[in-house]
């Protein structure tokens, strides 16, 4: 036996065992011996301790285990506490009844026994193949964690070596981002669709059981005051609903022996959200169903279940004390304990999604950006996260091959079904023939790679005009179209206005009379739009592009690319846009000379928009969820409004007021010179819920159009995608 002295010792290869006092740590099996009890240890206790191991001479901080172990810039403390603390039981027994790992209180952790190693005999190290065969795959995590064991800060050890190998991977890394960045299109398949319901209501969340026995739903009918929860025997086509006045119920998982997660949703409970569980008997008929735990707020969960349905990872909210930020959360259902797996930043909206292989081994997970989604996969307990592709559009579920070597997702924007391989980061897509996918707020529900439940579109936005001394919005124009957008001419009456999705047009409402001036703009998926202040000319936008336009003539004059992902942009002055891009999850505003051509950075870390009023006065939402008045010419900030919620937070500026919505049904105004800043409500949508706000520059009345989204009738569909042969 010899003492650890350096930690370039490569473990996974040299090191058959590590004694810690009366522990022997077994490297290749990850188990814990005392020579009486054998302990395994679940893989994020396992790499803390390594790691604790190969550091020994010093003392650990807990940014550093959050750097190098969870390999994330924040972990939340309670996530380092609750996996310390799992840690020193794992290390107590009869025999060790001294601590192994010390706390230095408010600087970090160390081991307070010094870690013994018995090498692999060398030479029969040598009779083992140098490399695996080129059939076995080796996952890119897996590479990573045996790399992390062979290269340190500290490492002298072979420079030669090293530096081969940091080139290597460096290299691996440029190959598989550019791999990824292509996308391999193949031809259009054709689907089969099949209708699931006849009743006429809302139907959403659809949920297939593991076993493709149950389909689980939750339905509003027309008459309904509240929404339900069905569940249909997909062999006999029974049905039955499960219901509890007054509240709302939503399927969240399913466990391997059919037994269904669910959420409540009770306003009038002294906890309104609520997770319950119920074990369907084998004709059907529910029973014993048990409430689980509480959860926050009303935002729908995702989770997914392991281990019989003893193990719960879910969506949790109110993460770091932000209403609508969620991050994923392992939940123990037997001991009723619980630690966090994922650490979004605040500026990433949170995590949403979370879905575990069929090994169980692996999660992958779902997180919104300011435009778009990232996908990460880590270890089932959240160790060794690695981000595998952003996009950027958006997802709403994702899915494991049945071998767990790639993830596929549906875009509804082309329509097609991706996949990516976890190995290469090849990425390949299919085109559906369909139209089902298209539209708004949908469920979607991933059955495998050529089969899925969707509950299509059950929303229709429509344009409506608000005058603050009329507290009622009124239809501006109701089509049976989406509408998405509308922009005032500043010195006459005219309105242009934005309706369509996939086939755009762009339309002019004026003296009572309606004009269509672009009947298609295919391709261009345009979000945003705004008019210079002197008429001249008019832009229309996507996430990538905006597009410059001569008012009178309608001809395409110029086209903008910013180096980033566009959040909004607005025409402050004539020769002048504003922009906000984000580019490496940072978004900041910038003014952009249409002469020049140049970019001018005028605030950093905004939230989505900035707008410009009074020719000086800079308004933006900030990361902290404040919205920001600022002197252009002094560079002054002061917050007018502080705001607590994310998720439905909708804002709009004049010269006058700040009209903001948290809850997306209710309107409030606020002054924006007044010191006293009070808070006035000017309106509520009741059902309707606020995708939109959009102030009336042009001075005149009215003063806010809202683009609001209305349920109507949808249908619940089985797709079935008609191919067999893999998608990579």
């Amino acid at each position: 036996m010899e003492h650890v002295v350096d930690n370039e010792i490569n473990f996974s290869r040299k090191i058959k065992h590590v004694i810690l006092g009366h522990w022997h740590l077994s490297l290749k099996h990850q188990t814990l011996n005392d020579g009486d009890i054998s302990r395994e240890l679940e893989p994020l206790l396992f790499s803390i301790l390594v790691y604790l191991i190969r550091n020994n001479d010093r003392v650990i901080s807990r940014q550093e285990l959050a750097d190098e172990v969870w390999k994330q810039n924040y972990v939340d403390d309670n996530a380092i506490n609750r996996a310390m603390s799992e840690l020193r039981k794992a290390l107590k027994s009869e025999k060790q009844r001294a601590q192994i790992i010390k706390t230095h209180y408010r600087v970090g952790y160390s081991l307070s026994v010094v870690p013994e190693v018995e090498y692999i005999d060398v030479s029969k190290q040598k009779e083992t193949p140098a490399s695996p065969a080129p059939s076995e795959a080796i996952e890119s995590s897996d590479i990573t964690e045996r790399t992390d064991f062979v290269i340190s800060k500290k490492s002298k050890f072979f420079p030669g070596i090293l530096l081969t190998l940091v080139f290597a991977i460096a290299a691996a890394y440029y190959f598989t981002s550019s791999r990824a960045s292509k996308s391999q299109e193949q031809s259009p398949v054709t689907v089969k669709e099949t209708l699931l319901s006849w009743k006429k209501g809302v139907s959403v969340a659809p949920l297939m059981s593991k076993s493709k026995r149950y389909l689980a739903y939750t339905y509003k009918g027309s008459d309904d005051t509240s929404f339900g929860l069905y569940i249909k025997n997909t062999e006999t086509l029974e049905e039955m609903r499960l219901s509890e006045d007054g509240a709302q119920l939503y399927p969240i998982a399913w466990s391997e022996e059919d037994s269904l997660f669910y959420q409540m949703v009770d306003m009038e409970a002294e906890q309104p959200c609520q997770v319950w569980k119920v074990d369907l008997a084998e004709n059907g008929i529910n029973s014993n169903h048990r409430k689980l735990f509480d959860c926050y707020g009303i935002n729908l969960l995702h989770a997914d279940t392991s281990d019989n349905g003893k193990t719960l990872l879910y969506t949790k909210f109110n993460y770091r004390n932000i209403p609508n930020l969620s991050s994923i959360v392992h939940r123990d259902l037997e001991k009723n304990t619980e630690f966090q797996i994922s650490s979004p930043q605040v500026s990433e909206f949170g995590d949403y999604f979370v879905k575990i292989s069929h090994s169980g081994k692996k999660v992958a997970i779902l997180r919104k950006q300011a435009k778009g989604v990232k996908i990460l996969v880590a270890n089932k307990d959240g160790s060794s996260p690695r981000e595998v592709i952003s996009v950027d559009y958006f997802v709403d579920a994702i899915g494991w091959s049945e071998d767990d070597s790639r993830l596929f997702w549906l875009n509804r924007d082309s329509p097609s079904i991706v996949s990516l391989s976890i190995n290469s980061l090849e990425l390949s897509y299919r085109t559906l023939d369909t139209e089902s996918v298209e539209g708004g707020k949908i469920g979607i529900n991933l059955v495998d790679e050529s089969s899925m439940i969707i509950a299509t579109d059950y929303a229709d936005s429509n344009l409506y005009s608000l005058s603050t001394h009329e507290p009622q919005p009124i239809d501006f124009s109701s089509t049976n179209r989406l509408e998405i957008t509308a922009s005032s001419l500043h010195n006459n009456e005219a309105i242009m206005y934005l309706v369509g999705w996939k086939k755009q047009a762009l339309w002019k409402a004026e003296n009572g009379s309606r004009q269509e001036l672009f009947d298609s703009m295919p391709d261009k998926k345009i979000s945003y739009m705004a008019v210079a202040p002197n008429d001249v000319k008019f832009g229309l936008a996507n996430k990538d592009s905006i597009y410059i336009y001569n008012t009178k003539s309608l001809e395409l004059v110029d086209e903008i690319s910013p180096p980033g992902l566009i959040s909004d942009f607005s025409w402050p002055f004539n020769n002048t846009l504003l922009i906000t891009y984000e580019v490496d999850d940072k978004a900041n505003a910038w003014f952009y000379d249409l002469d020049s051509k140049k970019y001018v950075l005028i605030a950093k870390d905004v939230l989505g928009a900035a707008r410009v009023v009074n020719g000086n006065t800079l308004v933006y939402l900030n990361y902290d969820h404040n919205l920001v008045k600022q002197n252009l010419d002094t560079g002054e900030k002061t917050i007018v409004v502080e705001l607590s919620a994310a998720a439905k937070l909708r804002w709009t500026v004049n010269e006058r007021f700040i009209y903001y919505t948290e809850d997306a049904t209710t309107v409030y105004q606020v002054p924006l010179n007044d010191q006293n800043n009070k808070v006035k409500q000017v309106a509520h949508t009741h059902e309707k819920e606020i995708w939109r706000l959009i102030a009336n520059n042009s001075g005149k009345q009215p003063e806010l159009f809202l683009t609001l989204i209305e349920q109507k009738n949808n249908m619940l569909l089985k797709l079935d995608i008609e191919f067999k042969a893999p998608l990579d």
